[in-house]
């Protein structure tokens, strides 16, 4: 067996050694060879390998560089960001994902190997937090340097026409992501078993105090359950429904700037959905989104509107309380701006009993807020907005 064979072994049982929440989680990844592989890739279920990349990393950075890699991989499963892309720009995704797990793995005292890609303004953020960042600022901002420890193109939700890795060795090379593998139902499948995986390890160590600060926080984060939303949903719409502060307004008043309360009690006139169609929200989640739109016209507006909007609206469906949810030709992928919909919303002499808004929170706010109430949906993994109320996706 050659030598190089022998340095992932030895590598991943000192892995166990160095640190046991890293070390048992990587038992879950099947080591598999691969020459056309030119780093090492994930997909959730293998740790796919170039041996002779291995062994030239192991000869110029030690064992220990080798052992951070596998870490590495073991990060990008734990955190999520082998599913998470969603239809986000690759080279942005790579890099963000990187920088989170690289700060996380220094921080647990892992050697990361020279040219590794470390940026101190993203400590403590998300691979999302930092996505947005990157988008807003560029990559060649606050000492980023596009060096990747790893191949992405084993990841779920892949960009649509990327290029898959040609084995070439240089990691600068490797970023384009290519067609995935871990999708659909396999892919949250595999999402969940790595929640629990993490969960699992993570409440062991603990309980032996073992775990470490940096890694129980990580740990906190992941495994915090998600608000139930349609149940707060419905109770926050009951509540502006019997509480005439929150609407609806006396339209025989708006025009003089006085938003006084409606003395009809036979439920709220208008609602207006909002759905984020930006590059930045997955198909899945836009499905998802949609499915939403059927549980708040089941709530009961007199009018619903549902608004589809990037960095500018890109459709406006209006439906009664008697019609059914119709078809839907979804526009987008551009950039994420919230201001064009309260602009539309303003344009149109509109003052809404509520404006629900279903995004990631990554965009551009109106300066002001709006004298009727907002609530925001959130998926998982979000940046909370300036004002309204903000309840999270339970997805």
């Amino acid at each position: 067996m050659p030598c190089f064979m022998d340095t992932f072994g030895l590598a991943r049982s000192k892995l166990v050694l160095k640190n046991q929440f890293f070390g048992t989680l990587a038992l879950y990844l099947q080591p598999e060879p691969d020459k056309k592989i030119g780093t090492a890739a994930t997909d959730g279920r293998v740790l796919k390998y170039n041996e002779e990349w291995l062994e030239e990393v192991k000869q110029k950075y030690g064992l220990e560089a080798v052992i951070t890699i596998i870490a590495h991989e073991v990060l990008h499963c734990a955190l999520g960001h082998v599913w998470r892309r969603g239809t986000r720009e690759p080279l942005l995704w790579n890099i963000a994902c990187d920088c989170a797990a690289n700060l996380i793995l220094r921080e647990s005292g892992f050697k990361l190997p020279q040219g590794a890609l470390v940026n101190e303004a993203y400590s403590g953020k998300t691979a999302e937090d930092i996505y947005a960042l990157l988008q807003k600022n560029g990559i060649s901002k606050g000492g980023t340097t596009i060096i990747l420890l790893d191949n992405h193109d084993l990841w779920g939700n892949a960009h649509p026409g990327g290029n898959g890795d040609t084995g070439d060795k240089d990691a600068a090379k490797d970023i384009i992501a290519g067609s995935g593998t871990a999708k659909g139902d396999i892919a949250g499948t595999l999402e969940n078993e790595w929640k629990n995986r993490l969960v699992s390890v993570a409440s062991a160590l603990k309980s032996q105090g073992k775990l470490p600060a940096s890694l129980e926080r990580i740990v906190e984060e992941i495994a915090q359950p998600q608000i139930p939303y349609r149940y707060v949903l419905a109770e926050y719409m009951q509540r502006i429904e019997n509480e005439y502060a929150w609407g609806p307004f006396d339209r025989r008043f708006v025009h003089a700037g006085e938003y006084l309360p409606s003395t009809n009690s036979e439920g709220f006139d208008e609602i207006v959905v909002a759905i984020d169609t930006s590059g930045s929200i997955s198909d899945v989640e836009i499905k998802q989104f949609i499915g939403e739109v059927m549980s708040i016209a089941s709530i009961g507006a007199n009018t619903l509107h549902v608004v589809f909007c990037d960095a500018k609206v890109q459709g406006w469906y209006t439906m009664s309380a008697q019609d059914e949810v119709p078809p839907f030709k979804i526009k987008g992928g551009g950039g994420t701006d919230f201001r064009p919909v309260f602009d539309a919303v303003a344009e149109k002499g509109m003052q809404p009993a509520v404006l629900i808004y279903l995004s990631d929170g990554y965009g551009d706010y109106p300066e002001k807020e709006p004298e009727y109430p907002v609530l925001w949906v959130m998926t998982r993994n979000h940046q909370n907005p300036p004002f309204g109320r903000v309840v999270t996706l339970d997805v």
